[in-house]
């Protein structure tokens, strides 16, 4: 969980297909706010990225809704 919220705090870019659009969010999240976020850009997805600029994952919509009930997606 520590290693999600750290990746959360990460979050510089949405993409929707190959296009990046910055999402400002701040430095601590919770779970809705980065849902909240999301829904207010209308992406599904945002990728999470390093300071460098390096990719380390992707967050997702369904992800975030299926953490949130207390499940995981395979």
């Amino acid at each position: 969980w520590s290693l999600w919220c750290s990746l959360v705090r990460a979050v510089n870019a949405v993409e929707p297909g190959a296009a990046a659009d910055g999402l400002a969010l701040p430095g601590s999240l919770s779970v809705r706010e980065v849902l909240s976020a999301l829904l207010a850009e209308g992406r599904e997805a945002a990728t999470i990225r390093s300071e460098d600029g390096a990719v380390l994952g992707q967050i997702t919509l369904a992800g975030i809704r299926a953490r949130s009930a207390g499940t995981t997606l395979s």
